[in-house]
């Protein structure tokens, strides 16, 4: 049993021929357009059969490197723009919909604090955006999580255009055709290009500033590039990598003693879950009640179990003392009967 971190990422393959199955399951599923991981406690092949994709998991990490790696995720070290903060948003929001437990749980806890101490949160539509400024009317080329971060920064008279329009109209209601790109952009002041295309979708004329936020870049001519905007973050690296190293020490410290303690906690966990499904079985009449009390006792469970969990952690914790003792004693006493 180890800490595991499988996927697919941009680097990989193309990230959207792969989907997740919605499971109840104990790991945490990160999908972006830009990668497509998990990560979990358990075995090292669990969870390989629920992904029918040719290519998945491209690569797969434990242990160390595995903690280090959500780290890195988290703090945007990894992203395809450096120090993208979109990622950390995302993780948030798969945690926020995950079931995970520990070590899953402080795992990502310490990615979170790790990303808030790197402090990348100068995103690049931020960076582009208050460079443009003032601007009066603004092109965005694209209708993807960074166009939608270049619109919700700009003030003034916007408008949206991409190959698929349905898409541009849930961004904004004022959108054009993908036809009229070229051409309109020149009754706007500012172009924004946030595509995502192997080839650049759009020539810069001169009538408008132009901010390539491609990767790769998808403008013809003169434009600030996406390499302009992350100059500064890049010189910022060598500190977030720090920020991260150590924060992954920290985790690392914390799980190995969570894995001291866990004999004794499993046994508490199996004898408290044993006399909580004894007495639904003995007291709820029909499935659906049984189901809903199941559902109403989980968070009152999780609290109580997380209890001794985190006394021994203190215990192991403090300068000449050993937990073995109580770990012991936990597990004598609420080892199930047979």
């Amino acid at each position: 049993m180890d800490i595991h971190a499988i996927g697919v990422n941009y680097n990989h393959h193309p990230v959207e021929e792969v989907s997740f199955p919605r499971v109840d399951t104990d790991a945490l599923l990160l999908l972006t357009c830009n990668r497509a991981e998990v990560y979990y406690y358990g075995e090292e092949d669990d969870y390989l059969d629920l992904y029918d994709v040719e290519h998945f998991p491209s690569f797969r990490y434990k242990g160390r490197v595995a903690a280090r790696h959500v780290i890195e995720v988290a703090c945007g070290i990894k992203s395809m723009v450096l120090g993208d903060r979109h990622v950390f948003h995302q993780m948030k929001e798969a945690y926020d919909k995950s079931n995970v437990k520990e070590p899953i749980h402080e795992l990502v806890q310490t990615a979170f604090q790790a990303a808030k101490a790197v402090q990348m949160n100068d995103s690049v539509p931020a960076r582009a955006v208050r460079q443009a400024e003032p601007t009066q009317s603004a092109l965005v080329i694209g209708a993807g999580q960074m166009a939608q971060d270049v619109i919700s920064k700009l003030n003034c008279k916007t408008y949206v255009t991409n190959r698929t329009r349905s898409r541009a109209e849930k961004l904004q209601p004022e959108t054009i055709g993908w036809d009229r790109r070229q051409s309109f952009s020149k009754q706007v002041e500012t172009v924004f290009v946030t595509t995502g295309a192997d080839t650049p979708v759009y020539q810069s004329n001169g009538s408008a500033d132009v901010y390539d936020l491609s990767n790769p870049p998808n403008v013809e001519g003169k434009a600030t590039r996406i390499d302009d905007l992350v100059t500064k973050r890049k010189e910022g690296l060598p500190r977030a990598k720090k920020i991260c190293r150590r924060k992954t020490d920290e985790f690392m410290s914390w799980y190995d003693h969570y894995k001291n303690i866990k004999p004794a906690i499993t046994s508490f966990n199996k004898t408290i879950e044993k006399v909580r499904l004894d007495q639904i079985e003995d007291h709820a009449k029909s499935e659906m009640e049984k189901k809903e009390v199941k559902r109403l006792t989980d968070s009152i469970i999780d609290k109580i179990t997380a209890i001794p969990a985190k006394r021994l952690r203190e215990i192991e914790k403090q300068d000449g003392i050993s937990a073995e003792n109580h770990v012991r004693a936990i597990q004598n006493l609420f080892t199930p009967e047979a």
